[in-house]
């Protein structure tokens, strides 16, 4: 993982030396055999890190993290833990006498950035044997990716003499125990993986809908699915791409209250249409580059075959050219209105 961007703070992603020297005297990149309180302990670190200037390099309190933690638990679904991530910041009442000016003040304090892929205040960290809650008994997850602290993706490993079944059967275990709580009601993306075998879900609220027919495997260009481990983790659980499918790749469907990652196929298809804006810019909508005629590139398709999707992949194309700014304005024409929700 770490050869594929799970790095922490990395200097050349992150121009304030300060800040990566404090992080790395006081975390680690991978974290083994970590509770839910020592998790929480992580994140209070880098949300430190991440809004010294706001909270006037005044940690945070005990009260102030559990202020944080409590918004976590009110979420209520996955739908609006995405929201709360790709909104980026969320508020706390300063009670830290020490900060004079903000004391018993609304602070808005940076927890995820959405465009900060790979780059900015954005840091990347494993957690193997990560404790769960829950109201049975205790258990450990396997491995948990971290961004900023935050643990967004779950992932149960097995081996090759084991099903892959039995991987998705324990995530739903630990759904039905109610594992995904506090710091866990962030967790976007379950993944169930074998040496030659990987299958991922989002993560679901209503757990009667989740089940082995709930996870799909990861699919290259041509459609072809990618089975090898670590192909896996070069091509879907690496960063940037596991960073874009929670900031730009996923859906918060407000309709039946249920997030929505997108397919590789479908992935691949706003992948392809984004990279002739990014390499052409504005000049995609001249008549010609070079002298070359380029009229045709105005026009293009989504060609997946019926019931695949191709709606809500032309949905969240249009919703990410306007939001990189790679078009002022899309007209999307739908016959369906759960998506304008």
């Amino acid at each position: 993982m770490i050869k594929n961007g799970w790095t922490g703070f990395s200097q050349k992603n992150f121009s304030n030396k300060e800040n990566i020297e404090d992080f790395n005297k006081q975390n680690k990149v991978v974290l083994y055999n970590v509770s839910e309180k020592e998790l929480n302990e992580n994140l209070k670190n880098i949300i430190f890190i991440n809004n010294k200037e706001k909270l006037n390099n005044i940690e945070l309190t005990d009260t102030e993290m559990e202020q944080i933690i409590q918004k976590f638990n009110q979420l209520g679904s996955f739908v609006q833990a995405n929201k709360c991530l790709n909104g980026e910041y969320i508020t706390i009442k300063r009670d830290n006498p020490k900060h004079i000016e903000k004391y018993g003040k609304e602070v808005f304090l940076y927890i995820f950035g959405r465009k900060d892929i790979s780059a900015g205040k954005s840091v990347y960290q494993v957690a193997r044997q990560v404790q769960l809650p829950g109201k049975r008994h205790s258990k450990r997850a396997d491995l948990m990716l971290l961004i900023n602290g935050i643990p967004v993706i779950h992932m149960e490993l097995k081996k090759d003499n084991e099903s892959i079944g039995a991987a998705t059967t324990q995530i739903k275990n630990y759904a039905s125990d109610k594992s995904y709580t506090g710091i866990f009601s962030l967790v976007q993306i379950l993944v169930a993986m074998q040496p030659n075998k990987m299958v991922y879900t989002p993560n679901i609220t209503n757990i009667k809908n989740l089940n082995h027919n709930s996870f799909y495997s990861w699919t290259n260009f041509d459609n072809i699915e990618i089975t090898h481990w670590q192909k896996v983790v070069e091509n879907f659980l690496c960063i940037p791409m596991a960073h874009r499918l929670i900031s730009d790749f996923s859906v918060p469907d407000s309709q039946d209250n249920e997030l929505k990652i997108l397919r590789g196929y479908q992935f691949h298809a706003i992948n392809s249409i984004e990279k002739k804006f990014k390499n052409l810019g504005s000049k995609i909508w001249e008549q010609e580059i070079d002298g070359k005629n380029i009229e045709g590139i105005k026009g293009g398709h989504v060609w997946h075959t019926t019931g695949s999707g191709k709606t809500l992949t032309s949905f969240k194309l249009g919703h990410l050219l306007l939001d990189y700014k790679y078009a002022d304005l899309v007209i999307f024409v739908v016959d369906r209105t759960e998506l304008g929700t």
